[in-house]
């Protein structure tokens, strides 16, 4: 973004910093959605499954769990059950869980609240989660939650709660790993690639088919939001 020749002084560094975020904000974000994410067997049953979950609100909007590794596409899994023209919230900040579950609700009424990695919340913010999960239906908010844990494993070991892992368990699916559906991966590739070309207004390029071959056949351990990361580079 710049450059700072050194000595640097602390008012140029600071200066340089607060420019270089404001703009990173400035920049187009690449939004994949569920939809391409991939036409494999995995990825269908996945969509079929978020499908029935979705409609399936006669008794209220039902807490689910999330299980898959680390960037694996659970956001967008999350994503898929927000209804159009509804509130989303991604909670970051887990102590609001203690401080002020209710606030959390009246903010997110009738849309979707999104914990991205449930496992981390100490057992304060675990009962917090708890008491918002049970008054989550008045304010008809479905609460998502995701993990890349063994939270059955957690709550033998006394580090996650019973309750709460017996409500989070009745609705739970599991969101396959990038390396189960390498056949996706051509595709999901040109599609952040075109959302790029879209949205950054960079010039338009296309992979062949050896690059194409060679990303499917890479090792990501970083699951999906590394290769989006790649992909980005790349371009």
């Amino acid at each position: 973004f710049d450059f700072l020749e050194k000595p640097i002084a602390l008012q140029k560094l600071l200066k340089t910093v607060a420019t270089a975020l404001k703009h990173s904000e400035q920049l187009p974000k690449s939004e994949i959605t569920l939809t391409t994410l991939g036409k494999s067997q995995l990825i269908v049953a996945l969509k079929e499954r978020l499908d029935k979950i979705a409609s399936s609100t006669s008794l209220g909007p039902s807490p689910v769990l999330l299980i898959g590794p680390k960037g694996c596409g659970a956001e967008l899994c999350a994503r898929f059950l927000q209804a159009a023209n509804t509130p989303w919230m991604h909670l970051l900040d887990y102590a609001q869980l203690v401080a002020a579950p209710l606030d959390i609700l009246e903010q997110v009424r009738d849309g979707v609240l999104y914990l991205s990695e449930v496992a981390e919340l100490n057992k304060t913010e675990q009962k917090g989660l708890l008491l918002l999960i049970t008054k989550a239906e008045k304010y008809n908010v479905r609460v998502v939650c995701a993990t890349s844990e063994n939270l059955p494993k957690m709550q033998a070991e006394g580090t996650f709660d019973h309750n709460l892992l017996q409500l989070l368990s009745a609705v739970s699916l599991r969101v396959p790993a990038l390396e189960e559906h390498k056949d996706d991966i051509p595709d999901l590739a040109v599609a952040i690639a075109n959302l790029q070309f879209e949205l950054a207004n960079v010039p338009y390029c296309e992979f062949d088919i050896a690059a194409l071959n060679a990303l499917r056949n890479a090792s990501w351990p970083g699951d999906i939001a590394q290769l989006d990361a790649v992909i980005r580079n790349l371009i």
